[in-house]
Parts: C-alpha cells; structure tokens; sequence
C-alpha cells in the first residue's frame, strides 16, 4: 500500500523524508486514529528501510557463527543508534538464511567443480575421449588427423596432450637429444606457477602402451586453430587439456595454434602457415 493512500484527507503536499532515521519533524492537525495510522505506516516504512541497509552491509560478511552474526548485528545497530529489538531479530534471521543459502551455493558450486574434476582426470587416465576420432589425412604431409566425431559444443573439453611430464631441465635435455628429427614437433613446453615444464609425446606413454593417443596427433593451424590449450591441475600434477574455441561441426578436423615463433615460420611447411 502507497503510504498516501492510507492518509485519508491529509495533504498531498506531506513530503516524507529521511526514511532512515525518523518521522520528518512537522505537526498536523488530524484526528488520533488517521495520526496514528500515518505513524504505524512511517515506522514500518523506517523498520524496514534500516533492515535493508543492515542486511545490504552485512550480508556479505564471512561470520557464520550465530553468536558472532548477532554481535555484527548488535554493533551495526548501536553504532546508527538504532535500538530495536524487533528490528535486530529480523536482521539476524534475515541474513542466517542469506548465509545459508550463500554457503549452499559455494557448496554445490565445489562439488559441481569436483565432480567435473573428477571426470576429466578420468578421462585423462583412461585415455577416453568419445568426441573425437583418429582418422587418415587427405593431405599426404599431415599424416592423421584427428576429427570431431560428433558436434561439439563451445568451451566443451576435446581431449589433452598427454605423454611425459618433465622438468624444465629434463625436457630441454630430451628436446637437444632429439635434435632436428621431426619428431620434436611433439614437445610441449609451458609453464605454470612461475616453472616451466615439458610434456614429451615423443614416443607412446609407458601408461598406455597400445592405446593410440589422440592429443599428440591434433595438427597446427594458425588461421583456423578451434581448440586452445588450457593448463589444468588434476591430481595435484599441471595437465594440458583443448577446449575447443568455437562450436565444432561433425567431421571437422581438430587443429590448434603450436605457438612457433615468427622467425621460423620459413622453416615450416606450407601446411603449417594456414
């Protein structure tokens, strides 16, 4: 209800102010019953308006111990010198029920994170990726190819680069090893909370030792890259997953940038610069 509306014949000129902390300071010349209507309408007005602005600054507050909720709430009240004891019961189970709810989302939200966590190390130690699929390559330089074998959907995980995690030092031993054999094309270097790190799929993973792993094989692109590698942590160890970039089509091949500096882009095959 408009507070107007409950005035009967008061003046349309009352204007009421500073909701917050009181009845505005002017004097009417109406009856008892229409005097203490307006007044019951301003104090509810007013016990409300305080209980929005205690809630609004305290909601968002770590306390979720109900002895300490209610001293916040005490301490907030008396330092606006607002004595109410009505007024600090609704705060108190106001923002009990904010928290809860508070706490049950992050709750979800982590279990959320873990279970997806969970299937995605999953997938990693199974090597299981349902979404794409190994295939021969029209283009006789590429060798295979690995193709979407269903639609797949922005952000959604293709797979990962998977194969010997290594040191900085142990990668870049293995890296000079190898030398200027094409098979260094499968060294990954990245680097993840201030140290670098190798993954080497080289040669096939000694996990999986008949399995054919689909990360290694993804080809480069620089123009038309659909997935992108992420850094991941699962088992407390870095993995690299794809993600793809954009909504993939069926049968369209996976491709990601190799990030290869510009300066040697003229050794590269006319393959690797579209």
């Amino acid at each position: 209800m408009e507070p107007i509306s409950a005035y009967g014949n008061l003046p349309t000129s009352v204007q009421v102010k500073d909701t917050l902390n009181g009845v505005p300071d002017y004097q009417l010349s109406v009856d008892k019953k229409t005097l203490k209507s307006f007044n019951d309408i301003m104090h509810n007005m007013q016990r409300k308006a305080r209980l929005n602005d205690c809630i609004e600054h305290l909601q968002k507050s770590t306390l979720t111990n109900e002895d300490e909720l209610e001293n916040a709430v005490t301490a907030f009240l008396c330092e606006r010198q607002w004595s109410n004891t009505k007024l600090k019961k609704q705060c108190v189970s106001k923002l009990k029920v904010a928290t809860k709810e508070r706490n049950d989302f992050r709750a979800s939200r982590r279990n959320a994170q873990r279970q997806q966590e969970q299937q995605m190390l999953s997938s990693v130690q199974d090597q299981k990726w349902p979404l794409v699929v190994i295939a021969g390559s029209k283009h006789s330089r590429k060798g295979r190819t690995v193709l979407a074998k269903c639609n797949i959907p922005r952000n959604t995980v293709v797979c990962d680069y998977h194969g010997e995690l290594l040191t900085y030092n142990e990668g870049l031993l293995r890296y000079e090893q190898y030398g200027d054999n094409n098979e260094n094309v499968y060294m990954f270097s990245f680097n993840y909370q201030g140290r670098n790190y190798w993954i080497d799929a080289v040669r096939q993973c000694r996990c999986h030792p008949k399995t054919r792993i689909k990360g290694r094989l993804l080809n480069h692109s620089m123009k038309t890259a659909n997935v992108v590698p992420r850094i991941v942590l699962l088992n407390q160890l870095p993995h690299i997953l794809f993600f793809a970039k954009q909504d993939i089509a069926i049968s369209e091949e996976i491709l990601f940038d190799y990030g290869v500096q510009r300066y040697r882009l003229s050794e590269l095959q006319d393959w690797m610069l579209s």
